[in-house]
Order: C-alpha cells, then sequence, then structure tokens
C-alpha cells in the first residue's frame, strides 16, 4: 500500500467516523423533538382542562353569589316584615 492510499483509507475512517456521529445525533434530536411534542400536547391538553374547570368554577361561584344575595334579599325583607309587626304588637 502506497502512503497516499493510507491517508486515503485513514480520511475514508473519519469520515465514516464523522457521518456515524451524526446520524447518532440526529436519532438522539429526533427522539428529543418527537419527546418535547408530546410533552407540549399534554401541557396543551391540560392548560385546556384547566381554563375549563376555571370557567366552571366561576360559573358556580357566580350562580351561588346570586343565591346568596337572594337569601339575604328575602332574610331582609321577612326580618323587616316580623320587626315591623313585633313593633306594632308591642305599641298597640
Amino acid at each position: 500500500m502506497t502512503q497516499q492510499t493510507k491517508e486515503m483509507s485513514s480520511l475514508k475512517r473519519d469520515l465514516e467516523f464523522v457521518e456515524s456521529e451524526k446520524a447518532t445525533k440526529l436519532k438522539d434530536m429526533e427522539k428529543q423533538l418527537k419527546s418535547s411534542k408530546t410533552e407540549k400536547e399534554d401541557l396543551s391538553r391540560d392548560l385546556m382542562e384547566a381554563q375549563e374547570k376555571l370557567k366552571l368554577q366561576s360559573k358556580e361561584l357566580k350562580d351561588a353569589l346570586a343565591q346568596r344575595k337572594m337569601a339575604m334579599s328575602e332574610y331582609t325583607e321577612v326580618t323587616d316584615k316580623y320587626v315591623g309587626e313585633a313593633l306594632e304588637y308591642k305599641f298597640s
């Protein structure tokens, strides 16, 4: 084998090694990308579920506050009626 042939053989091995490393790195990056996409989808789904839950809780709170307001109004009305009747009874 001549010196030039040895150098060509060595360069070819080096090139094959570099190509192999690139292929391995590419596969790793593709796995990371797939994993990141899956994680993004999971997080997006979790966010949508949390937003829906928050929306529902907000509606439930609004309804509860409206019911409380109505109950307080009825309580005040009944209390005023009975206090008025009690005063009327006391002074008659």
